[in-house]
């Protein structure tokens, strides 16, 4: 599965939202893509939480809110006439290029 970074930008900004969730709030996405990008979010350090494994293979996440990385790349991309701009400059390299420098656009 490739990264899909609309996705991610798009759970980063429905997590910082939802503020008023109690720490560890259970996730359960139905879509293997959302699975799949919350799991990269954990392990890139963006999303503080942890990711659980149960009998069935039913995955949830636990979620505490986002990290500084977290915030620094919405900070980054939350404008939308900005992350347009910076989508259709790199055209279809987008979820190739290293994430330093998509938080920098």
């Amino acid at each position: 599965m490739k990264r899909d970074m609309d996705l991610i930008r798009d759970i980063l900004i429905e997590i910082e939202a939802h503020n008023d969730w109690p720490a560890g709030a259970m996730i359960t996405p139905e879509d293997a893509s959302k699975r799949y990008h919350l799991h990269l979010l954990l392990e890139a350090s963006l999303v503080e939480g942890k990711e659980h494994h149960f009998v069935g293979g039913q995955i949830r996440f636990s979620v505490d809110g986002l990290t500084w990385a977290g915030h620094e790349f919405l900070a980054a991309t939350s404008d939308q006439n900005r992350w347009n701009k910076f989508k259709q400059l790199v055209g279809s390299g987008l979820a190739s290029l290293p994430f330093p420098v998509i938080t920098n656009c």
